[in-house]
């Protein structure tokens, strides 16, 4: 118990330490409950905005906060009464879209965004275009947010340079990219698609709709919601902006074994292939279904970096935990690896050979 207290009371004391360092310049009658806003680009974006918001689905997200939703697309793909702000784009008018500057015309956008502290922008990179709509999203975003972007790659992927600049844009764009490999997918959860064929089928639409809304809601939560095992939420916010390309790993699992369960489960069931070994941050979230033990807590987390594989420094790892009844008798990780090498990703960096080869995909395990 005296080392829980310490190990309190030192965390406590660099909370004060990284607050003193921070901006004196800030209107302390400004601070208050961080905004959030989910903003979803292209159809398939906005589809996961839209379900996971305002769909009576038992899958939709179900936020006890405020969460402004966005829409950035075609005027065909956007429906006011199930977003909060829409923003008509011609995906296809390469122009507007490379403008980065989405919010010039539109006074409710730059209205609605401007007080935005934490955002997650999601969409399916299916085209350049998309990719570059997405990035210029990102960038009206106020220049002190944390922006996440969890954007999900096809199975093929255009070996062209613009759809490479497209990625690189995004991931300049936004604090740190989670990318959604369907190829992964397909392949670590085999076990989704045993009756499916199609590589772009709604089944693996359907999983990364689902991962992206647990990551969704895990950034939100990890920050907002009152946790059983609270972050520190000022390295929080120091690895989300500095997450640069994200590995996402996902575990699931009961109360038999959790540290060994959870950790070998989220290691089989990455969503996109990397080099773990290059990674310089770490964040773990866990749910438990019932409240857990500390003991718990601390055997899944003690062991994470161990497991993983990485030489993140134990500074630069953040981890949190809470109770999520809707679970029942599972228990369920997260865990994201930042500052991966992009060079590392089997879709990034594409070069059309002649052939229109793609890279293989790479395993690291």
């Amino acid at each position: 118990m005296r080392d829980i207290v310490a190990q309190a009371l030192e965390s406590a004391a660099e909370t004060r330490e990284d607050a003193e360092d921070a901006d004196d310049d800030r209107d302390p009658e400004a601070f208050g409950p961080p905004q959030f806003a989910l903003v979803g680009c292209g159809e398939a974006g906005i589809d996961r905005a839209n379900v996971g918001v305002q769909s009576p689905s038992r899958d939709r997200y179900s936020f006890e906060f405020d969460v402004t939703t966005v829409a950035v697309g075609a005027p065909s793909s956007l429906d006011s009464d199930r977003a909060d702000v829409c923003v008509p784009v011609e995906t296809d008018d390469r122009s507007a879209v490379e403008s980065s500057d989405l919010s010039a015309d539109d006074a409710a956008l730059e209205s609605r965004l401007e007080t935005v502290d934490v955002a997650v922008v999601t969409a399916h990179l299916s085209a350049p275009e998309t990719a570059e709509l997405t990035a210029a999203a990102a960038d009206c975003l106020p220049s002190d947010a944390t922006v996440v972007a969890a954007v999900s790659v096809p199975e093929s992927v255009p070996a062209t340079d613009r759809f490479s600049a497209g990625f690189e844009r995004v991931a300049g764009a936004a604090d740190t990219v989670v990318p959604l490999d369907f190829a992964h997918l397909r392949s670590g959860f085999d076990a989704a698609f045993e009756d499916s064929t199609d590589a772009d089928d709604p089944p693996v639409r359907s999983l990364a709709d689902g991962l992206v809304r647990e990551l969704t809601t895990d950034c939100f939560e990890v920050i907002q919601a009152p946790l059983s095992a609270p972050v520190n939420v000022v390295r929080l916010y120091d690895l989300l902006d500095t997450g640069g390309i994200a590995l996402a790993y996902r575990g699931v699992g009961t109360r038999d074994d959790v540290a060994a369960e959870l950790l070998d489960h989220a290691v089989a069931h990455r969503l996109c292939d990397g080099d773990r070994s290059t990674a310089d941050g770490g964040l773990g979230v866990c749910r438990f279904g019932e409240a857990f033990t500390l003991r718990e807590y601390q055997d899944l987390f003690g062991t994470a970096a161990d497991r993983f594989g990485t030489a993140v420094e134990p500074d630069r790892w953040v981890h949190a935990g809470n109770a999520t009844t809707g679970l029942g008798e599972e228990c369920r990780v997260t865990i994201l690896l930042t500052g991966v090498e992009p060079s590392s990703l089997r879709f990034f960096d594409l070069a059309d050979d002649g052939a229109g080869a793609e890279r293989p995909p790479e395993t690291y395990r």
